[in-house]
C-alpha cells in the first residue's frame, strides 16, 4: 500500500473480451478489473486490450484509449506491414512502398487484419502485382469474414451441402445472439443436429471465432 515507488509495475491484460468466468462473458471479469484495480497504489499500472465493447465497464476512470485510428497505432501498423513486405517475396521491391499504403488504409488500423491478409498473400506462388493486392485484399477485419466466410459457405455448398445449411441457417445465428459461451454440445442441442457435425464445422470456423479448449481432452470446450 505504499504510495511511492522508484519501480512501477505494469500489468497486461489481454483481449480482455475474450475472458470467461465460468460460463459467463467478460463482463464479470472486466467489471471485477475495473473495480479492484484502482484501489491499487498509483505505481501500478495497467494496460488492457480489447474490442470497443471492453471499454464500458472502465467508464469511472480516464484512461487513455489508443484506438486503431490513433497516429501512434498507424504507425505501428506501418512498421510491422513495411518489415513484413520486406522479409517476405509478396511484390515486387519497387512496389513496396505502394502496397505499405493500400494494405494500411484497408487495414483500418487492425492488427488482427495483417494476419489474415499476410495469409492470403502467401496463398500464392511468385509475386503479387499492386492492382491485386488493391482488388484482392478485403477492407477492414468485417470485410476479411466476409470474405472467408464466403470462401467457406462456397466449398462447403460444393462438398458437403448440409455442413454449409447448418453454418449459415442455425450455427451462426445462435453464435451472434449469445451472451455467453456455448460448448459445442450446447450448440449441437439448439442447432438440434448431430455433435460430431457440429465439432466438424465449428473446427473449420476457430479461425474467425475465439475458441476455449479443455485442457484435459485438447478439445473445443466453449465458442
Amino acid at each position: 500500500r505504499e504510495q511511492s515507488r522508484d519501480v512501477v509495475v505494469v500489468m497486461l491484460l489481454d483481449a480482455l473480451d475474450e475472458a470467461c468466468d465460468g460460463n459467463s462473458g467478460f463482463e464479470a471479469v472486466a467489471a471485477l478489473v475495473s473495480k479492484e484495480f484502482i484501489k491499487l497504489p498509483p505505481w501500478v499500472k495497467l494496460i488492457v486490450t480489447g474490442r470497443p465493447q471492453a471499454e464500458s465497464p472502465f467508464s469511472a476512470w480516464t484512461p487513455d484509449w489508443i484506438t486503431p485510428s490513433n497516429d501512434d497505432n498507424q504507425a505501428d501498423m506501418r512498421l510491422l506491414l513495411q518489415s513484413r513486405l520486406q522479409q517476405g517475396c509478396y511484390v515486387a521491391a519497387e512496389d513496396v512502398p505502394a502496397a505499405i499504403e493500400v494494405m494500411l488504409q484497408k487495414s483500418q488500423g487492425q492488427f488482427i487484419w495483417a494476419k489474415y491478409a499476410f495469409d492470403e498473400l502467401s496463398a500464392k506462388e511468385g509475386l503479387w502485382k499492386l492492382a491485386e493486392v488493391e482488388a484482392v485484399l478485403p477492407s477492414g477485419l468485417y470485410g476479411v469474414f466476409r470474405h472467408i466466410m464466403s470462401t467457406l459457405k462456397a466449398a462447403l455448398e460444393e462438398e458437403q451441402p448440409e455442413l454449409s445449411a447448418l453454418m449459415s441457417q442455425k450455427l451462426l445465428p445462435i453464435l451472434v445472439s449469445a451472451s455467453v459461451p456455448l460448448t459445442p454440445a450446447q450448440l449441437s442441442a439448439m442447432a438440434a443436429t448431430d455433435l460430431s457435425k457440429m465439432a466438424t464445422l465449428l473446427r473449420l470456423l476457430s479461425n474467425l471465432f475465439p475458441t476455449r479448449l479443455d485442457g484435459n481432452t485438447g478439445k473445443m470446450k466453449a465458442v
